[in-house]
Order: C-alpha cells, then sequence, then structure tokens
C-alpha cells in the first residue's frame, strides 16, 4: 500500500507545518480530552547528524535564503543553527516542491524542555514549523534511545526517493531487548509486498520497545521500519513483524509501540554527510608569488568554506629546503567567523627571498560541527618571496 498525498498523511518524524498552531496540533479533536503531553519519543543528540525529508501538501522551497532556529512552545528563539543546516530542494513527482534537511549537529541541549524548529525565508514571507521534539545528550537518556537510518527506491508512502536519493535519519525513544524464543528455523511471508522474517536465529532477533509516542511518530516509525534498507544502531535490519500499538496511555497524548525485528550483525552502516559540504579552505595568504609590499597589507592567513573555532595547536614556517623558521601558536592569532588573523607580520619570520611553506596541525581549527582539518603537504601552503623588482632579464622592448 502506498499512500498518496490525497489521504493528507505525513509520515516524516520531523513534519513541517506552515502554521505554529498546526505543528503544535492545536484544536485538533482527537487530543481535546488530553492533560499530560509528552513529546520525548524523538530525542536526538547534540552532536549526532540528522536528515529528514519532507513530505508536505504544500511548497517548502527557500531558494537558499533561509533562516533555521531552535524555538520553544512561545516561538521565542533559543538558537540560530543556521549555519548547521544544509537543504536540498526538488519537485516531487505531483510537483510540489518539497526539500531535504540535513542538521550538522545541534550544538545545543534542550535539557528535557520541548523544542521546535523554525524555518524562515529571508528573503519571501514563508514560515514552516517542526513539531516538537527534546534534544539531550544526558546519559540516562541517550541510553533508552536508538538511531535510526532508512531509506527505499522510487516514490514511497509519499517520501520521493526518485528526485531525492537520501537516505533519512533520526533518533527515537526506544530499546531493543534480546528475544527469549531459542529456534534456529526461518521463514518467510509477504506483508505489504515487503518481506519478513519469521521465528530467525535468536542471535538476530530483538524486541523493540518504543514507549510513549505521539500518533504521529508511530506512524513515520511504522512507515521508517517498512523501507527497503533500515539501519537500527548502525546494523541492518533484515525483517520485522506487524507493530504492536497501544491505547493512548491515561490523559496523555502518547502510546506504547512493540515490534519483533531481525538483524544482521555483519553489516554495518557507515555514516558521513549527504548535503553537508566537506570543511575546506578556501583561501590561503601569502600563496604563490609575492613580495615584501604584499606581505605588509595581509592580515587575514586562512580562509574557510564554514565558521571555525580557534582552539590550541601550531602553524609552522619552513624554508623551501625543510629548515625550520618558526611555530605559532593559537596566541598568534585571532579568529573572526570563517578566517583567522595573524596578529604580527609574516616578513618579520623570513629569512631572505626564496620559496616557503606552512603546515598546520590538526585540532588548531576545527568547523563549528567540530570537524578538524590540518596542513600536512608542503604544496598545499606554498609561496614564493621575491622583491617585487624588475631585473635586467625581466626588461623587454616587446610591449614599447
Amino acid at each position: 500500500m502506498h499512500v498518496s498525498k490525497t489521504m493528507g498523511i505525513d509520515f516524516s518524524f520531523l513534519r513541517l507545518s506552515d502554521s505554529f498552531a498546526k505543528a503544535k496540533n492545536v484544536g485538533d479533536p482527537k487530543y481535546s480530552d488530553k492533560t499530560l503531553w509528552r513529546y520525548d519519543c524523538i530525542c536526538l543528540h547534540p552532536l549526532e547528524t540528522y536528515i529528514q525529508k519532507t513530505n508536505s501538501p504544500v511548497n517548502v522551497a527557500f531558494n537558499n535564503d533561509y533562516k533555521v532556529e531552535i524555538i520553544d512552545c512561545s516561538e521565542t528563539g533559543l538558537k540560530d543553527i543556521t549555519d548547521r543546516v544544509t537543504i536540498n530542494e526538488f519537485t516531487d513527482r505531483f510537483g510540489i516542491r518539497q526539500i531535504d534537511f540535513e542538521i550538522a549537529s545541534f550544538g545545543y541541549s534542550s535539557y528535557g524542555n520541548a523544542v521546535y524548529l523554525k524555518f524562515t525565508h529571508t528573503t519571501g514571507v514563508d514560515i514552516f514549523y517542526s513539531n516538537a521534539f527534546h534534544i539531550s545528550d544526558e546519559p540516562s537518556t541517550v541510553k533508552d534511545t536508538v538511531r535510526l537510518i532508512y531509506s527505499c527506491t522510487g516514490y514511497f508512502y509519499g517520501f520521493d526517493y526518485t528526485n531525492s536519493p537520501y537516505y533519512q535519519s533520526i533518533r527515537v525513544k526506544g530499546k531493543l531487548l534480546a528475544r527469549q524464543d531459542t529456534t534456529e528455523t526461518k521463514q518467510y511471508k509477504k506483508i505489504d509486498g515487503y518481506s519478513y522474517t519469521d521465528n530467525p536465529n535468536r542471535s538476530d532477533t530483538k524486541k523493540g520497545l518504543f514507549e510513549e509516542f505521539t500518533e504521529q511518530a508511530g506512524l513515520a516509525l511504522d512507515v521508517a521500519l517498512k523501507s527497503e534498507i533500515v539501519y537500527i544502531e548502525g546494523y541492518r535490519e533484515t525483517g520485522r513483524q506487524t507493530l504492536k500499538i497501544g491505547d493512548f496511555l491515561s490523559n496523555t497524548n502518547v502510546q506504547n509501540i512493540d515490534v519483533d525485528l531481525f538483524f544482521n550483525k555483519n553489516v554495518k552502516f557507515t555514516e558521513s554527510y549527504q548535503l553537508t559540504p566537506n570543511f575546506e579552505i578556501t583561501v590561503y595568504q601569502p600563496f604563490g608569488s609575492v613580495n615584501e609590499a604584499y606581505l605588509t597589507e595581509i592580515d587575514t592567513l586562512l580562509r574557510f568554506n564554514k565558521d571555525i573555532i580557534l582552539n590550541t595547536g601550531t602553524i609552522t614556517l619552513y624554508k623551501e629546503n625543510g629548515d625550520l623558521l618558526h611555530t605559532f601558536t593559537e596566541s598568534d592569532f585571532t579568529n573572526s567567523g570563517d578566517n583567522i588573523t595573524f596578529t604580527g607580520l609574516i616578513s618579520d619570520y623570513l629569512d631572505g627571498f626564496g620559496g616557503y611553506y606552512f603546515l598546520m596541525s590538526e585540532g588548531l581549527v576545527t568547523s563549528i560541527i567540530d570537524e578538524p582539518i590540518s596542513i600536512t603537504n608542503p604544496l598545499e601552503w606554498a609561496f614564493t618571496y621575491s622583491d617585487g623588482d624588475y631585473d635586467q632579464d625581466d626588461y623587454s622592448e616587446d610591449y614599447l
């Protein structure tokens, strides 16, 4: 069964709505009698990367002009994470604009409080809000969560993987417990057109307990686990039985879910960024052929493609023949945004005209999402220092 948009069901864990009231389910009659609200079934880690795909009935498009914030239930801004979010825009098979958004770590914990994402089109009028979730690195909380990575082909329950072939990922409240049966046989059956394994080897079988899930998160979990490719805690899920969904807990908006899950522990997922660009140096100064006048004018030594953090480490200056001339430490630099500025003059440390190069230790500079970078190849940041004046061999009458 492939559910179409006409059924009005969005199977996203982080669903984007075009109003904050919709994001909070304000006015939904299904919840009119609820007095205890829980939103920690989606519990993300401050240092992990997550990617979600929209399945919206309306256009979601920012044309690369966007601001992303973490907000509270009163829409108060808690942290601007725009620099940590990369968006891929595409048009689904219904002609509706959709996005993938990758969050390369939050760098923020909500300390047990529900938070939301707010996406603002900075050159337009559109604003979108996610549903509520938690962000926590508290060990007692993290140990009761599992990370899901899932993908499919084609058009699957509203998600267009043809025009956007990226894995989705999320962390949810759940536990994987060993099953008690010891059968060694394997049988296969079809559920909704997909193969699921019953009674596999005990070592491949876990009981998945997903507690206190909202209805939306339960639907998202069901579809995620039906995907063709699923990894839970990094291991390949090879099948599952039907989810057993309990009633809403008394006076709450949440319900418990359990399901038998089957794994191939020999297949492990290797994660990497899918949308976030690699951390790179975009400008080296000095570089190439330079003269004294140039060296007295430069202050920015390195510029990066992301904002940076200056840590502890060194930049070393060498002559072309490998002789070490000077070791600079973090105290010799300042940084603002995406660059390193030198507090002195490079020319003061040179040994006459000739070739030079710099190396940089790993750890001196990291991106704001904690990506390290180093320079270990003498050819990467090299320059030749000359007086900049013409000598007789440079002179020609060709241009007179």
